[in-house]
């Protein structure tokens, strides 16, 4: 389809990447520009290959240095809408109120519910079987535009916040090939979101990640696989050092222990006493600058995690 050049992506990470490429595949007269952050020193940065897809296609690159740039490149580059994939700044209602049709957006959640930051962080906390994306129109008030469409995945019990993710990017690549021509035609619709059934995410802090060995190994197992790679990870403290719990699983066996109480080492991993009379197997640590199977950093079965 010969679309005019109206559109301009924002984006960095993975999602950005593979809604340039989507977005590109689709109507590729149609994109203006491409507006990034030179995210490099962030494992998770695909700027390098953001850049080179630009290049190759002929699409205008901008790197903007900060948020208020990023809204000058937006004013500089005139579209007519703006889709917004994986980014991190707020966008003014000024700027949202210069484009003529309007910024679109991905939300990481089935909006009305889990507004606002981290809302995959959340809803594995709040221990949620299914979770998915939102394609939804920017508004300067906290995620309540219209929606254009949604997908759905399934959480299973032994995953991590990193296959969530990745469950996520197929179906935002989904999303996008199903409602992207039909929004730059005029011929979608949306639908207004349920005031009823709104709910909040607060932002999260870094002290947020501190595990609270008193609550219920379930809890635990959330906590830390909700805030593992590439989050920081859940942590907690031996002897005064901080250790990064990346992997573990729950234990069915009832354990009587003063909770954070290193109860067992196996070679599978070490069993840490939570507050229901449960345990949790933790596998896979980062303590004193090394990344490594619990059972070869930690080598007591007298210490204790505060």
């Amino acid at each position: 389809m010969n679309l005019p050049p109206d559109v301009v992506l924002i984006g960095s990470k993975e999602l950005g990447f593979l809604a340039l490429q989507d977005m590109y595949l689709l109507g590729p007269s149609a994109l203006r520009g491409v507006i990034t952050l030179d995210d490099r020193a962030d494992p998770r940065s695909t700027f390098t290959l953001m850049s080179d897809f630009a290049r190759e296609h002929g699409i205008r690159f901008c790197i903007a240095s900060n948020r208020a740039h990023s809204e000058s490149l937006v004013r500089d580059l005139k579209p007519r809408c703006c889709f917004v994939v994986g980014w991190y700044w707020l966008i003014s209602e000024e700027t949202l109120q210069s484009v003529p049709d309007g910024f679109f957006g991905i939300h990481n959640s089935l909006l009305p519910k889990y507004r606002g930051g981290s809302p995959l962080v959340w809803a594995l906390l709040n221990d949620e079987k299914s979770v998915g994306i939102s394609l939804f129109t920017l508004t300067p008030g906290i995620d309540n535009g219209s929606v254009w469409g949604q997908k759905a995945v399934t959480i299973e019990e032994d995953d991590y916040i990193h296959d969530v993710f990745v469950k996520l990017e197929i179906k935002t690549s989904e999303l996008l090939r199903e409602t992207y021509l039909p929004i730059l035609s005029g011929t979608a619709a949306p639908l207004v979101q349920d005031e009823k059934e709104a709910t909040y995410c607060a932002q999260r802090r870094p002290d947020d990640g501190k595990i609270d060995w008193s609550n219920t190994s379930r809890y635990i197992y959330n906590f830390i696989r909700s805030q593992s790679e590439p989050y920081p990870c859940a942590f907690t403290f031996l002897n005064n050092e901080s250790v990064k719990i990346i992997r573990a699983r729950q234990c069915p066996t009832t354990f009587f222990g003063t909770p954070g109480q290193i109860v067992r080492i196996e070679n599978n991993g070490i069993y840490v006493s939570c507050g229901d009379k449960r345990a949790i197997t933790v596998e896979q640590i980062e303590y004193r600058g090394s990344k490594d199977s619990a059972t070869n950093l930690i080598k007591s079965s007298k210490d204790r995690f505060q």
